[in-house]
């Protein structure tokens, strides 16, 4: 018996003593794993200089930036850390906006601060060695836009450790909804030669990324001036990330980002972001892009397309933590397209890019793009391309509604641009969304522009879309605000909350397979099965997502009001 007692004890004591450890190492995980910042020359000097107000922008040493037709410019030169400093002293405010969305974001998905908080802790531990996926030049960068922004969460960890991992957002989104197919994709194409109206290379792209609308309405055009021998290069993205999704280069190199799905993964590897930054500033001929790319290792798959106004070459790079394989155009067909899927053969037995194609939104894209590019065939221009972009329909033409994601143009795209690289000229959208017009930009112009000149060419602006205004966007986000409302609580609405909610799917957005499921529930409690079955077998006719068709399945069983 006083064995039985001194075992428990023992039992209890260390029990008590690993629980005492486990929290002071989770107490002190920073000070043990806290990535270290890259040693910079004359930091406190630099940090010393501050924003100078001018009539039309705000500048800092040579760096400044400017609000152009609600289009945000900024440009960056300089020593590393000078240009972070510069781009966090000018543009961090709305990073900061950002960062809170973000973190909204994931509270709402989490459900926990609690859970947050450790997820973050135990960031440090699983990548302790992130700063070495960066070449030194992004670290002082990214070091120096986080000494320049206010700390607003120092529970998550340090400004730099924040900063370095909001550049892989691209990576880890993807890796984490590796799953769930029915999130929306990025659909490119390029057009050449015969292809197009007058022979032009002409690359689009919808960058479908959001949260709160802050990505779209604070997109950002930033003109960088790499310090030594790096090539000058624009990059359409947001406040505070340093890495590239849509870009292109003073030797008219551009470079477009679409995640894809393969059975290849990694805990480690180079942030796709930083891979096609270091192809902007060092690849003047695509065959140098391919080898700077073939000479990392990501932790994601990606396809990349790369197009070259010089010679008019496009190639897609598809890229997986383990191959890095090239998909050139037909001799013939004078186009490309990418949305989110692997063409490459070795692919195709590969069983999340097999489920993705069966269930997932990206060969409904293709065969949407594929149609329209064909439709347009020897005609395509910066305006058709626009006019591609904006699509919200399926193949054949079939209009389901807006705000499908597995369409074209789901409406929730950070960015779209469109680049001529035979004329020199980006188009990016000005939001929100495709709705409104792409405004033009001179790309050797601004490369080296004075902050007084106006940055856009008012004559090459692509009208607003002429079928979908700003007004209906907003009256599609009343949409999306009551379907998250519906959704949320479900079978636990009640009668008015769902009256409500039905009314104003049908209001705005009517022929949606979820609008006709929200009607369908509506009929269903005020006791009109049948015609609530009607609905319910129409919406399975609309496309609707994988998750949404079990769920439609089961409200057709056999069930009491």
């Amino acid at each position: 018996m006083i064995f039985q007692k001194r075992t428990k004890k023992i039992i209890l004591y260390g029990l008590c003593l690993v629980f005492a450890l486990l929290f002071f190492f989770i107490l002190f995980i920073e000070e043990i794993f806290e990535f270290s910042p890259p040693a910079v020359e004359d930091i406190e000097s630099k940090k010393k200089l501050t924003v100078e107000s001018h009539a039309s922008y705000k500048s800092l040493e040579n760096c400044w930036a400017k609000e152009e037709k609600g289009l945000n410019f900024l440009f960056l030169t300089g020593d590393p850390f000078v240009q972070g400093w510069a781009a966090g002293k000018l543009m961090g405010h709305r990073s900061s906006q950002m960062e809170e969305a973000l973190l909204k974001r994931a509270y709402d998905a989490i459900n926990s601060k609690a859970v947050l908080w450790f997820l973050c802790k135990t960031g440090y531990v699983l990548n302790s060695d992130l700063p070495d996926s960066f070449p030194v030049f992004m670290q002082k960068e990214i070091y120096g836009f986080s000494s320049a922004i206010e700390n607003l969460h120092p529970e998550l960890g340090s400004p730099y450790f924040r900063a370095l991992h909001y550049q892989t957002a691209h990576d880890l989104a993807h890796q984490i909804l590796e799953k769930i197919l029915s999130e929306p994709g990025c659909t490119s194409f390029a057009a050449w030669g015969s292809a197009t109206e007058n022979g032009h290379l002409i690359v689009g792209r919808n960058f479908d990324f959001e949260i709160d609308g802050l990505f779209d309405r604070f997109k950002l055009v930033q003109i960088v001036h790499p310090q030594k021998e790096g090539i000058p290069f624009i990059s359409v993205s947001w406040p505070g990330m340093a890495g590239v999704v849509s870009g292109v280069n003073r030797e008219l190199i551009s470079i477009t980002l679409n995640a894809a799905k393969s059975d290849h993964s990694a805990w480690k590897g180079m942030p796709v972001v930083v891979m096609s930054r270091l192809v902007l500033q060092s690849a003047a001929t695509i065959p140098q892009a391919i080898s700077i790319l073939q000479s990392f290792s990501s932790y994601i798959s990606e396809s990349f397309l790369i197009a070259d106004g010089k010679t008019g070459e496009v190639v897609v790079v598809e890229k997986t933590p383990k191959l890095t394989l090239l998909r050139k155009p037909e001799p013939s067909a004078h186009t490309i397209l990418c949305t989110n899927h692997f063409f490459s053969p070795t692919f195709q037995s590969h069983k999340r890019h097999r489920a993705f194609l069966q269930e997932g939104s990206s060969i409904q894209r293709l065969e949407r793009l594929e149609e329209l590019i064909g439709r347009h065939k020897g005609k395509i221009s910066p305006k058709i391309a626009a006019e591609i972009l904006r699509d919200y329909q399926f193949a054949k033409d079939l209009d389901f509604g807006m705000g499908h994601l597995h369409t074209i143009n789901p409406s929730l795209c950070s960015h779209s641009v469109i680049f001529d690289l035979t004329d020199g000229i980006l188009w990016v959208s000005l939001g929100p969304h495709q709705s409104n017009s792409y405004l033009a930009i001179d790309i050797q112009k601004i490369l080296n522009q004075s902050p007084d000149d106006s940055c856009i060419l008012a004559d090459k602006i692509i009208p607003p879309d002429p079928h979908i205004s700003p007004k209906k966007i907003e009256e599609l986000q009343l949409w999306h605000s009551a379907v998250q409302k519906w959704q949320k609580q479900e079978k636990k609405i009640s009668m008015e909350g769902l009256e409500e909610c039905a009314g104003i799917l049908k209001k705005y957005n009517p022929r949606h397979f979820l609008t006709l499921v929200a009607q369908g529930d509506l009929l269903f409690r005020q006791g009109k099965a049948e015609e609530a079955k009607k609905l319910w077998l129409d919406a399975l006719e609309r496309k609707p997502y994988p998750d949404w068709i079990q769920k439609i399945s089961s409200r057709l069983q056999p069930q009491s009001p």
